[in-house]
Parts: C-alpha cells; sequence; structure tokens
C-alpha cells in the first residue's frame, strides 16, 4: 500500500509540475507609426557675411494607429516565460522517480 501512495504522489507532483506551470497569459497591444519629414533651406549671405537670411520649407507627415486591449481595465504587460523547458522537466521527473524507488527499495530491504 505505500508503494500505492508514493506512485501516486509522485504522478500528482508531476502533474501538478507540467499542468501549471506555463507562458503567464497577457493581452498584448499592437502598435504601428509612419513618419515623413521633407525640408528645403535656402540662405543668403550678403557681403562679408554680416546680413544673412534663411528660409526653410518643410511638410512633415505622420500616420499612427494603435489596438491596445484592457484586462479588466489594466493596461497588459510583457508575456513573462514562467514554465520550465522540456529538459528541466525530464531532469525533475527522473530525480523524482529516483527517489520513490530509492524509498520503495529502502522499505522493501529493511
Amino acid at each position: 500500500m505505500n508503494v500505492f501512495k508514493y506512485i501516486a504522489a509522485t504522478a500528482l507532483a508531476l502533474v501538478l509540475l507540467t499542468g501549471i506551470a506555463s507562458p503567464a497569459l497577457a493581452n498584448t497591444a499592437e502598435q504601428k507609426q509612419k513618419l515623413e519629414q521633407e525640408f528645403e533651406v535656402q540662405c543668403n549671405s550678403g557681403s562679408y557675411g554680416q546680413t544673412s537670411t534663411c528660409k526653410v520649407l518643410g511638410k512633415q507627415f505622420g500616420e499612427q494607429s494603435q489596438k491596445i486591449a484592457l484586462r479588466q481595465g489594466i493596461k497588459p504587460h510583457k508575456v513573462a516565460d514562467t514554465a520550465l523547458d522540456f529538459q528541466t522537466m525530464t531532469a525533475i521527473g527522473a530525480i523524482v522517480s529516483t527517489g520513490i524507488g530509492a524509498a520503495v527499495l529502502k522499505r522493501k530491504v529493511a
């Protein structure tokens, strides 16, 4: 009966580790911008550079679009990957299984 409890506890621990560990979910915001600028500068200087006049002609054009999804009135944050990768999960499973095997063998031997 103790072996069954160890196996059940190990299975439950592995299910909890693999099932719950996932990236933190959040809605992301999209933003697009397009900017254009065009300038022309004309300068005239008088004798010996004492009188100068400059004229600047310019055009600016800009577009912006945003798509922000709010979650319960809070701006979303960047997704944080909180999950364990496959190799780490495999190592955890092997360590837990080895510990359970050692405990079962110790109980049988003793």
